[in-house]
Parts: structure tokens; C-alpha cells; sequence
């Protein structure tokens, strides 16, 4: 019987589809189709991912009369250009693994409690002598609190603007109080 159905099955053929399409529906997908290859080479002359042909090294004549020790100066240019970039490599492993561990971290948050600490110091020598600048001129402070005080028992509306990039900053909250 399975062999019945098989038989059947292999002398039933399915009709292929037509490959046939409208034209305005072929030039719509030539079309897609180059605007998307523009669009990778554009991307990758952008990333400078793409591999331009470079022009061949021509080299040296054999007719040039020092041939030998400008080949020998090019080798050993090149040979110190690879030591100096090994060198470098291992510089940054070193950087890297110094980094991971545990005793380069904690060198690490020394060197920045050290910096905070600085910082730190050079706030309190900056408030300190605001405070003595302050002192020297509280009787002109007080001047213009008097002065406050009466434009605000006048007024009927206060109006009080703030910066919206920093709101809290510049808000004067002495002046909320008073009124």
C-alpha cells in the first residue's frame, strides 16, 4: 500500500512557479538592490573598512649604486619597528594586568583619597576665606537685608526667577522664608 501512495505521489508533479514578474516590480528591486550596495560602500569607506587597492611598491633599481645598504637601513627600520611596537604591547599588558589586580587597585583608590583629600582642602581654604571676605563686608549685607525687608512689605507680589538648568542652585531660600 505505501509503495501505492509513493507511486502515485511521484507521478503527481507540482507546477513550478513562474519566474515571470512585472517589469515595474523587477526596475523597483534592481533599484533597492544598488541603493543597498551604495549604501554598504558608503558605510565602509566611512569605517575605513574597506580595502583599497594600494599601488605596488616598485622597489629599488638594480642600477642604484647603493642598493645593498639602503635595502639592509629599510630591514633594520623595519625590525625596530616591530621591537618598538612589542614593546609597547607588553607595556600595555603590563598596564592591564597591573589594573586587574588586586594590589593595582588598591593602589589605585590610595592615589584617589589622596587627590579627594586635596580637593578637599583647597574647598575648606576657598570657604574660609569667603567667610573673611564675608566679615568685611556684613554692615553693606545688612544694608541691603533693610532695604529687602521694605521693598518686600510693599510689594504685592514677589516674584522669584530660576535657572532651569539648575533650580535648587539659585534659589534664595533666606528670601521664601522672609516672605
Amino acid at each position: 500500500r505505501l509503495d501505492h501512495v509513493l507511486a502515485l505521489c511521484e507521478m503527481v508533479k507540482k507546477k513550478r512557479q513562474s519566474k515571470r514578474i512585472p517589469a515595474a516590480k523587477r526596475y523597483k528591486i534592481e533599484r533597492k538592490v544598488r541603493e543597498h550596495r551604495r549604501k554598504l560602500k558608503k558605510e565602509a569607506r566611512k569605517n575605513g573598512s574597506e580595502k583599497r587597492k594600494l599601488k605596488k611598491d616598485p622597489g629599488i633599481p638594480n642600477l642604484y649604486p647603493f642598493k645593498e645598504q639602503l635595502l639592509k637601513q629599510l630591514q633594520d627600520k623595519k625590525e625596530k619597528n616591530e621591537e618598538e611596537k612589542k614593546r609597547q604591547k607588553e607595556a600595555r599588558k603590563k598596564e592591564q594586568a597591573k589594573k586587574r589586580s588586586l594590589y593595582g587597585l588598591q593602589n589605585d583608590a590610595e592615589k584617589r583619597t589622596k587627590i579627594f583629600e586635596k580637593q578637599q582642602q583647597i574647598k575648606e581654604f576657598m570657604e574660609v576665606a569667603a567667610k573673611k571676605t564675608h566679615l568685611k563686608t556684613d554692615s553693606s549685607v545688612k544694608a541691603y537685608y533693610k532695604e529687602f525687608r521694605k521693598v518686600v512689605e510693599v510689594s504685592d507680589v514677589v516674584l522669584e526667577v530660576l535657572d532651569a538648568r539648575d533650580p535648587l542652585g539659585c534659589r534664595c531660600f533666606e528670601m521664601e522664608q522672609t516672605v
